[in-house]
Order: structure tokens, then sequence, then C-alpha cells
């Protein structure tokens, strides 16, 4: 009989301290909402800015290959005599063999 009853203290004693962890829990949680809603905003907002960023990027990723075949093309009409015979063209030789050289 005795053993009973302190069954039933330590049940009602448990019910007692879950209860009060719950409620415990429950107001943390309802003080974090606004946080939390702030946050979400905060976090579609950068997502937005990384989208934007990232296309920005691919935008400047194929500039700088347009850009890059360009100069090859430069470099190529340059390193390339027009007339052998001329003396422009090849100092013009002499001048670009001494830089890659030097580089």
């Amino acid at each position: 009989m005795i053993w009973a009853i302190i069954s039933m203290m330590c049940v009602l004693g448990t019910k007692l301290v879950t209860s009060l962890r719950i409620k415990d829990l429950k107001e943390r949680l309802g003080n974090m909402k606004p946080r939390i809603i702030e946050l979400r905003g905060k976090l579609e907002d950068a997502e937005g800015e990384y989208e934007t960023i990232k296309s920005k990027e691919e935008a400047l990723e194929s500039r700088l290959t347009h850009l890059r075949d360009a100069v090859r093309l430069l470099e190529g009409l340059l390193k390339e005599p027009v007339n052998a015979k001329d003396n422009s063209t090849n100092e013009r030789l002499a001048v670009i063999q001494s830089v890659e050289g030097n580089a």
C-alpha cells in the first residue's frame, strides 16, 4: 500500500516537472518566433542577391572569354607579318620577341 502511494507521488511529481518544462519551452519558442521570421526574410533577400551576383558573374565570365578571344586574335595578327619585306614588320617582330623573352 505504501509503495502505491510512493509511486503515485513520483508520477505526479514527474507530471508537474514535465508540465513546467513544457510551459517554459513554449514561452522560449514564443520569444524566438519574431527573430526566426526576421532571419527567414534575410535569408530570402540573401538568396535573391546570390542569384543576382551569380548571373552577373556568368555575364562577366562570358565577356572575359570574348575579350580573351579578341586579344588572342590581335596577338596573332600582330605576330603575322603583312609584308615580309617591310622594315616596320621586322621591327615589330623584334620588339615582340624581346618582350616575350623578358617576360
